[in-house]
């Protein structure tokens, strides 16, 4: 029988307010430039949850892109740009 082993894939680093990412070609959206390169501008945060009145992380990020436009993506679709160079 052949075991599977699957390796954890954890950010070696945490995202932070003013690091600039590169967004991953597994997610898509019209409005993201050519580079997909962008600067972490704020954390989304979900407006309530069920079991509590505050606003929850979602691991979720908005991002200015270098074309102007402010787009919300998972940081499972991120990753520094340093990291790319």
């Amino acid at each position: 029988m052949k075991k599977i082993i699957f390796k954890n894939q954890t950010k070696t680093e945490p995202f932070h307010i003013g690091d600039f990412v590169w967004v991953s070609n597994k997610t898509h959206d019209h409005r993201i430039p050519a580079s997909r390169l962008g600067h972490i501008i704020r954390a989304y945060r979900s407006p309530v949850h069920y079991s509590n009145r505050e606003p929850v992380d979602t691991g979720a990020w908005e991002l200015l892109m270098v074309n102007g436009n402010k787009l919300i993506f998972h940081e499972m679709f991120l990753e520094h740009a340093n990291e790319r160079l």
